[in-house]
């Protein structure tokens, strides 16, 4: 087995899913909101609740009128950092904390936590940009193999030091090869700094069995790692 597996109690009525998709140009975060059981869609809010550092960003409620949502929010404040954004990069990778209560006629029904990293991938006249920025990527092709426990880290700890490692090599990525990571490895990815590719193992012949396979696999993994800002890039084949 290469991946943790976990068994979570939540109310009937919760938020499956959340996608975060920065834009440092315009200082804001389009959140797309999946909510799960929910009875009826009256007296059902949804608040969301920005901080930098421990200094409240943004807050906002919205009543739920479906099952899903979308909006976006600003990232910027006059009274906090002057209207700047605070960008995410390998050198400095500065996070924003968010925290989603899902409430009932205003009392909590679930709450989740998590972060965004304010970053922009984009590519001008055949040069890789990184927030608006020439980047050079230099990358280690990680296979992502433990000496007594292959595809399995030993430990929580191990993914750290890996990452710790990469870095301290002089490396700011790596390309994950031919293998989904434990998401705790894009977690620290994000916290201490290193750039991502994302990679999917390959099939060993190409027929309509693989293609369905691929496209399954693919559409989970995409939805598991794309929220991280550490990754950059997506290798399919």
């Amino acid at each position: 087995i290469w991946q943790t597996v976990w068994l979570e109690y939540v109310n009937r009525e919760h938020i499956r899913y959340v996608k975060m998709t920065p834009d440092i140009d315009a200082g804001t975060v389009r959140f797309e909101y999946e909510i799960e059981g929910a009875r009826s869609f009256e007296g059902l809010t949804l608040e969301t609740i920005i901080r930098f550092d421990g200094k409240l960003i943004r807050r906002a409620e919205t009543n739920l009128d479906s099952s899903s949502l979308t909006q976006e929010l600003s990232v910027l404040n006059h009274e906090v950092y002057e209207w700047k954004v605070r960008l995410w990069s390998p050198h400095s990778p500065q996070l924003y904390d968010v925290e989603f209560v899902l409430k009932r006629d205003g009392r909590p029904a679930d709450t989740l936590y998590s972060y965004v990293g304010m970053r922009k991938i984009a590519i001008h006249r055949g040069q890789i940009l990184l927030n608006n920025g020439a980047l050079y990527q230099r990358l280690l092709l990680d296979q992502g193999y433990w000496e007594r426990t292959h595809l399995t880290p030993p430990d929580v700890d191990a993914l750290r030091r890996d990452v710790e490692l990469a870095k301290a090599l002089g490396f700011n990525g790596v390309r994950k090869h031919q293998k989904l990571e434990d998401p705790r490895f894009y977690a620290w990815a994000d916290h201490l700094g290193l750039l991502v590719w994302v990679e999917l193992p390959s099939a060993y012949a190409f027929d309509a069995v693989s293609v369905g396979r691929l496209t399954r696999t693919w559409l989970g993994a995409v939805e598991q790692a794309s929220p991280h800002p550490s990754v950059m890039a997506w290798v399919p084949f």
